[in-house]
């Protein structure tokens, strides 16, 4: 199971703060002003990252939206979308929508302070999900 941990950043000269959470693909889960939540919690991040429901501010990767097809060229190369590979998720009709790392764990935190959060995305973990896309494998 991934670290849901979440990471809070505060920003000094206002009442803004906003919580990351690295382990569920660096989805923002809240951005409140004075304790006011802005973003829609909807289902909550449980729900996220279990069954892919809407919440917060999600990474996108690599597209946004959904794709017309389920293929996309990167680099004059083709690459294939099986409908189960790992990460793929749907629309109704059956297109690929919001890319390959939502809820993604394979983040790791590499810095934290009270106004920046910087992480990168664990490589082996790339390039096997990369791998399995293109050859339409789960």
């Amino acid at each position: 199971m991934a670290d849901l941990t979440p990471v809070i950043l505060r920003d000094p000269s206002s009442a803004l703060s906003a919580v990351y959470v690295p382990g569920a693909g660096m989805i923002a889960t809240s951005l409140s002003d004075d304790g006011g939540e802005l973003l829609g919690q909807r289902r909550g991040l449980d729900a996220y990252v279990s069954a892919g429901k809407t919440m917060g501010i999600p990474l996108l990767y690599p597209w946004a939206n959904r794709l017309s097809a389920k293929t996309y060229e990167v680099e004059g190369e083709t690459v294939t979308l099986a409908p189960d590979a790992y990460g793929v998720r749907t629309d109704n009709n059956g297109l690929p929508i919001h890319g390959l790392l939502a809820a993604y764990p394979a983040w790791q935190t590499q810095r934290v302070s009270d106004q920046k959060l910087s992480a990168k995305q664990i490589r082996a973990m790339r390039a096997l999900l990369e791998e399995k896309s293109r050859k339409g494998e789960t």
